[in-house]
């Protein structure tokens, strides 16, 4: 989203450190209780915050003070570098690499929700999670913004108008305490728990099934109607098929069963078969003095298929 203006910006339930950053660290001579493999499978916020060593919460990454052994300067978690050896050996934990299980909990479920106008929509991004909702009307984006609740989780959020009009409220989620867990997604898609979640996702997933059933249904019917229609012009004319170089004419079947023509000329180049065609008409007769000038087009004519073009009138 391309924003001209930020209207408000705010940190959101502990996203933010009281003080400035540390410049020493705070635990110079202290080991760390969490190892660099547990880090890397995502490691969640309470088991940060249960850690021997101070660990401080600022706005973009969580800091742990301490000493880490055989610990590189720089690690990819969740597909981003997301963890830093700070100069005073102290150890940055971007946001992006904490809760991950509770933020894709939070991104499955956001999507069992039926895409409409006015939804949060959760995806993932370097900064970590987010949520957000598009507006029309300023006020309403302004209530939306004053209204979700800055008590279940850790990150911050934005109001901001955008450059082609319309305003925007996001959520910047960089970590969810357990008890929040349900409370926001709650707050964000209206699922309330898990099992409520597991109905809705049973539900769509049958509705797909039977969607599928009646789309495939469709298809044999239009193709078998397509094949009478067409069968019902074959004796009209003469037939080529697969055509490589020269004038013809394409027969289809709209899906009002109206028959179009169009006419199309083949050359090859090499091994390649170019070809360029006409606007469709409604009767072959229209095409027969029509002037072919546009350019050739590779065509990715199927080899096993037999296409069947018009070569003349009986």
């Amino acid at each position: 989203m391309d924003i001209k203006e930020v209207l408000d910006s705010h940190q959101v339930a502990g996203g933010a450190d009281s003080l400035a950053r540390r410049v020493l660290n705070t635990a110079p001579k202290q080991a760390a209780n969490v190892t660099l493999e547990e880090i890397e499978q995502g490691v969640t916020i309470e088991r940060l915050e249960s850690l021997n060593v101070p660990v401080y919460l600022y706005g973009g990454q969580v800091t742990i003070h301490g000493i880490f052994k055989d610990m590189p300067d720089s690690l990819v978690v969740a597909g981003y570098k997301s963890i830093m050896l700070n100069k005073n050996k102290s150890l940055g934990v971007k946001y992006v690499a904490i809760d991950g299980s509770k933020k894709q909990l939070l991104l499955d479920t956001s999507r069992l929700v039926k895409s409409e106008r006015g939804k949060w929509v959760v995806y993932k991004s370097s900064k970590g999670f987010e949520a957000m909702k598009l507006f029309t009307d300023k006020q309403k984006a302004i209530d939306c913004y004053q209204s979700t609740p800055d008590n279940l989780y850790i990150g911050n959020k934005r109001i901001a108008a955008l450059v082609y009009g319309g305003f925007i409220v996001i959520l910047y989620i960089g970590a969810i305490y357990q008890h929040n867990v349900w409370k926001l997604i709650s707050t964000l898609t209206g699922i309330e728990s898990q099992s409520d979640a597991d109905i809705v996702k049973s539900e769509l997933e049958a509705k797909r099934k039977q969607d599928s059933i009646e789309f495939n249904k469709k298809v044999i019917e239009r193709m078998d109607n397509e094949k009478r229609l067409l069968d019902s012009k074959a004796p009209l004319y003469n037939w080529i098929i697969n055509p490589n170089s020269g004038i013809f004419y394409a027969m289809t079947i709209g899906f009002d069963d109206d028959i179009k023509y169009t006419k199309v000329e083949f050359k090859t180049r090499g091994k390649l078969l170019l070809r360029r065609s006409s606007p469709s008409t409604s009767t072959l007769e229209a095409l027969i003095n029509y002037n072919l000038n546009s350019g050739f087009h590779i065509t990715n004519r199927k080899l096993d298929k037999q296409y069947k073009y018009i070569l003349s009138v009986k």
